[in-house]
């Protein structure tokens, strides 16, 4: 996955996207994949974050 790579390349640990509050498609990829729900909003967006280990 290229968060991976950018974890490694780059030291990256958390990772989030922002998604339509109506795109359940979406919100069910990125769930499956690991990011997680902030319950918070960001230019009418839903915030979801990653955290690697």
């Amino acid at each position: 996955m290229i968060l991976d790579e950018m974890k490694s390349r780059l030291g990256c640990k958390e990772f989030y996207l922002s998604t339509d509050p109506e795109d359940a498609r979406g919100k069910h990829v990125y769930e499956k994949v690991g990011f997680r729900p902030e319950h918070k909003m960001l230019d009418d967006e839903e915030l979801f974050k990653i955290v690697l280990d």
